[in-house]
Formats: structure tokens, sequence, C-alpha cells
């Protein structure tokens, strides 16, 4: 307890110096959590758009069996456009378990819908568990999709609640794609559970097209030889080149936000090392005489410690309150100057942040303070108390 009231009242008696430690550590916290907030956002954000520009690659039956061909696209890949023969399932499995692949989704086309306004619209069964090319066109999760129910493009022509049906398949139009302006916005996709379980659909249990997305590190090249030497002879359709560096481009937005909360990490971590060591040289007297009086060196060198700590704990609350303010004005400025929302972190994450923050705060302004503490816990007490003079 004296030892608290001790800190307490060298806090108080100092306030020039604490006000100063303090709002060191409140601009820390509040670039960190402000900057962690939008980097999340810009993640969610980039993970969203790189997510809608489809599939890396799409593997279909080969032209011939002992033949494996490569394609380009000429645009993105959504869904498998025409009957192309069939693969083993089986091939899912095989795919995923390749060096540089991060995920794969098996689709099989089934026929087309000839509607009465002149389109011809493609009816395509898909896994939603492990779809990745079509969630993102869609507001709603596709996850808990039911094997009678159906999500449409956006030009398909029909509207959430219509019925559906093609030979002894019934479907209700559960959700409407947003507009693409490609071959999926003319497509119906439904379960491939409900294709299996109606029988006279398709005489096969085969897919017709698996689409595979890229990890970050995945190189094209040598998931298509893993492909050729590992898996078996398939067409290789691959992503345009454009819509591949687009994804990339996409995605590597937010790596940026890194780079400059470690540099202003950094920099902010300086000026708390010089602010404490202007401190405890103005304290120099003090703890020159508290030696002098028994006072060990620990004694001296915690009690430095705590006393940043707290005045660190004090600061990283205001810096919250802070951060928050940058991310509401942020979040404001970015609707109006580039009308672009940002993703708000949800609360397991938002929450991380803040203990990531406030933690960070604190042991970057203890640690800044272990020089100085150290310095003036070794000094011979008549000098530190001549210095003080």
């Amino acid at each position: 307890m004296r030892e608290t009231r001790l800190i307490l009242r060298d806090i108080k008696g100092a306030r020039f110096r604490t006000a100063a430690i303090v709002v060191s550590v409140a601009v820390l916290v509040s670039l960190l959590f402000s900057t962690s907030v939008f980097d999340v956002g810009a993640r969610k954000v980039s993970a969203v758009g790189a997510g809608k520009f489809g599939a890396d690659i799409m593997l279909l039956s080969p032209t011939l069996p002992t033949i494996f061909s490569y394609e380009t696209a000429t645009g993105p890949i959504f869904v498998v456009d025409r009957p192309e023969g069939y693969v083993n399932s089986s091939v899912v499995g095989q795919v995923l378990s390749l060096p540089g692949v991060d995920a794969v989704s098996p689709q099989v086309f089934v026929g087309n819908i000839n509607r009465s306004t002149g389109v011809t619209l493609k009816l395509v069964a898909f896994d939603p568990a492990t779809d990745f090319v079509v969630q993102p066109w869609l507001s709603r999760s596709i996850a808990g999709l039911q094997p009678n129910e159906a999500v449409v493009g956006a030009g398909a022509g029909f509207s959430v609640g219509d019925d559906l049906r093609y030979l002894g398949l019934a479907l209700k139009v559960v959700a409407v794609l947003s507009s693409t302006n490609a071959s999926l916005d003319q497509t119906v996709l439904f379960p491939v559970e409900g294709l299996r379980s109606t029988p006279g659909i398709t005489a096969t249990n085969g897919i017709s097209a698996v689409m595979v997305k890229l990890s970050g590190d995945g190189s094209l090249t040598n998931v298509e030889s893993e492909l050729k030497n590992n898996v078996g002879n398939f067409r290789v359709v691959a992503a345009s080149e454009l819509v591949t560096r687009v994804k990339v481009d996409t995605a590597g937005i937010a790596s940026y936000e890194l780079l400059a909360e470690v540099i202003m990490a950094i920099s902010v971590f300086s000026l708390i090392g010089l602010v404490f060591t202007m401190t405890t040289n103005e304290r120099s007297r003090q703890l020159g005489l508290m030696r002098s009086i028994g006072a060990t060196n620990r004694f001296i060198f915690v009690n430095v410690l705590k006393e940043a700590a707290l005045t660190a704990a004090i600061g990283s609350g205001l810096g919250l309150l802070l951060g928050a303010a940058v991310v509401y004005l942020g979040e404001d400025f970015l609707v109006a100057t580039f009308n672009t929302a940002l993703t708000v972190p949800d609360f397991s994450e938002s929450l991380i942040l803040v203990l990531t923050s406030v933690a960070l705060g604190i042991a970057i302004g203890t640690a800044a303070s272990l020089l100085p503490a150290w310095r003036v816990s070794r000094r011979d007490p008549y000098e530190a108390i001549r210095k003080g003079e």
C-alpha cells in the first residue's frame, strides 16, 4: 500500500511528465487500435473483392483420356458452362491435398432451361459447403441451402419465392445473385445433394468440373505440374492473366497497413523511451534520497517500472477512446470520399483488438522505461542527489 501511495504521489506531483507519457502511450494505442481495425476491415473487403473474381483453375474431363491439356479463360471462371463429360468425385480430395491449393469445390452441369423470354439458362448443381465462387455474389449465407432450394443469376428472370421445375426436380428460388456481367447471370444453382436424391436426372455420380482456388503463395505452374504428375489427365482451364493480376493486387492492399503500423509503433516507442529518460533524470535527487535511506536497487527499479506501467495503462485507456473516434470518423470519410464502407470486425475480433492494443500499449510503455529504470537504479546515491540539485 505504501508503495502504491508513493507511485500515485509521484504521478500527481509531476503532472507535465505524467501527461507527456500518457499522451505518448495514447497516441501509440490509438494508432495500433485504429490501424488494426482498418487492417481487418481492409482484409475482409479485399478477400470479398478477390473472391468475386471466381476460381483460379477449373478442371474438366480430358478431351482424350491420355491427354493433359491447358487453356486460358477469356474472363472470370464461375460455373461450368456446358456438358464437358464427367470425372470421378474422388478427384476433389486429391486436388485439395496438393501444395498451393487453398480450396476446391465440385460442380455438375445438369442441363439447359429454355425460358419463354427466349433466354436459355444453365442448371448447375454445386456444393454450398465448399463453394467459394457463388457466395461472394450473395448477401446471405448459402451454407444451409436445402436440397430443394436454388439461387439464381441476376439475368435469370426469377424472383425470390418462385418455383422452378426441371424433369423430376422441383426447386424454390431463395436468393438472387448480384449482377456479374458473366455467364453466372444466366445460371440456376442448387445443392448437389438435391441432384443425387432425384432419380432420372443424370446417369452418373461423377462431377462435371472442379473449381480450384490457389493459396496466397500458390503458383499456377506448380499446381498444374502437380495435377499432371500426381492426379491424372485433365483439361485445365486457367483464369485469364488480367483476372489473376487483379486478384493478387486486391488481396495485397491490406499489407501496406501493417507496414505503416510497424513504422508508427517504432517511432512512438522511441518517443516514450526519450520521455522516460528525461523523467528519471528529473527524479534523480528523489531516487537518490530513497537509496540513501535504505531503498534497494531492485526497489527503485521495480518502482519506476510500476509507475511506467500504471501511466501506460491510463494512456492505453485514453488511446482506445481516441482510436474509436478515428475509426468512426475514418469510416465516414471512406463512405463520403470513396463510397466504400468499412467492414467492421465482429465482437470477438473487436475484443481481441482491444485487448491486444491495451496489452501492447502497457508492454511498450513499460519496456521503454527498462533502460532508464536500470540506469537510475544502478546510480550511486550521492551522485544521484548531486545530479538532481
